[in-house]
């Protein structure tokens, strides 16, 4: 990209995946100890901590089993971070959720905020899902732009 004179809007350090799929009734269904790995393997790949983190984009379907499990994962992969230290906030507050093309909406705009170096605010948050410990974790839900 730098050869050819491109623009370039973010540098993805590492990536990670897995699927704990055999520990489950589906592979699909989400799981702590399976989403709090592959975090933490990325992270450790990229050679950061939580406390390295300013902002994330969470897949955050809005669901009331699904965010829970995403939150504690996170926390779970962070660590020790201090609270409140990092937004999160997911594109699906925006657009709703593309099925497929959910995760390339979310990298888009994540590569959109470090670009511009903003973090984007969750439209449309009121009340947090009770089932999520969000007071215990290193996380905030931005509700409007910031640098």
């Amino acid at each position: 990209a730098q050869a050819d004179g491109d623009r370039i809007y973010a540098l993805v350090e590492a990536s990670a995946l897995n699927n704990d799929g055999r520990a489950k009734m589906s592979y699909t269904a989400p799981s702590v100890a399976g989403q709090s790995a592959v975090i933490s393997e990325a992270l450790r790949k990229a050679g950061v901590t939580g406390a390295d983190m300013g902002y994330i984009e969470a897949h955050g379907t809005g669901t009331l089993l699904g965010d829970p499990i995403e939150v504690a994962a996170l926390s779970k992969a962070f660590g020790a971070t201090p609270a409140a230290s990092c937004a999160l906030a997911s594109v699906k507050s925006q657009v709703g959720h593309l099925g497929a093309a959910a995760g390339v909406v979310g990298l888009i705009r994540a590569t959109l905020a470090v670009f511009h170096g903003v973090i984007p605010p969750n439209l449309g948050f009121a009340r947090i899902n009770p089932q999520i410990d969000l007071q215990h974790s290193p996380f905030y839900i931005p509700t409007t732009s910031r640098p």
